[in-house]
This record gives structure tokens, sequence and C-alpha cells, in this order.
């Protein structure tokens, strides 16, 4: 406060009129009204916006805080759930490798018999 009696001072003693210092401070005054203005307009929106949506906002949360607690979890092993390996789908891929390595080494098989009973061929 004791700066702007100082530069009030300073442009009184410099020549200015106190009519011209009045005429720029209220036009100072009336910018940083109308700025505060806009500034309540906007709380007043976003109050508004946050009780009009405010259930929508704390189901994004929940769901967030539960996505994390979930995406967290582990198993006996330390692994991330998300990144541990389904049981039932092991099983199936192993008795599917159980049951391709049995038909290859039939195939095999079969190939040795073919080529046995082409030797024997005159």
């Amino acid at each position: 406060m004791e700066q702007f009696s100082e530069i009030v001072q300073g442009l009184l003693g410099g020549g200015i009129s106190a009519g011209t210092v009045t005429l720029v401070a209220w036009g100072w005054v009336k910018q940083q009204a109308k700025r505060i203005e806009k500034i309540e307009v906007a709380a007043a929106n976003t109050a508004s916006f946050i009780q009009t949506y405010e259930p929508d906002i704390r189901c994004m949360i929940q769901r967030s805080e539960d996505m994390h607690e979930w995406l967290s979890r582990t198993d006996e092993d330390g692994v991330k759930l998300v990144y541990s390996r389904n049981k039932g789908l092991e099983t199936a891929i192993n008795k599917l490798t159980e049951h391709l390595d049995a038909h290859n080494q039939m195939l095999i098989q079969v190939v040795h018999e073919l080529k046995e009973i082409r030797r024997e061929q005159p």
C-alpha cells in the first residue's frame, strides 16, 4: 500500500492531475472487477458441473480404485494375476502337445516302415 501511495505522489508531483490518476485507477479497478466476476462465474459453473456429475465422478473414482486393487493382486508365487498362467489353458496345451508328440512318433514309424517296404521291393 505504501508503494501505491508513493507511485500516486510521484505521478501527482510529475505534473499528472489527480483526475487522470483517478481515471487510471478506476479503469484498473473495473478491469479487476471484471476478472473477479469471470472467475466467480467459472467457479459457479465448475461447482454446478461437479454437483451434476458427482455420482458419475464418484463411480469413476471407485472403478479406478477397484482396477488398481485388482491389477496389484498377485498369486502365491508373487506374479501379478494379470500375467499369471491360466491353469485350464495350460493343461489343455500340455495335452495337445502330448497328442501331437504321439502323432509325430506314429508318422516317424510310418515313414520308417515305408522305407523298409521300399528297400524290400525289387
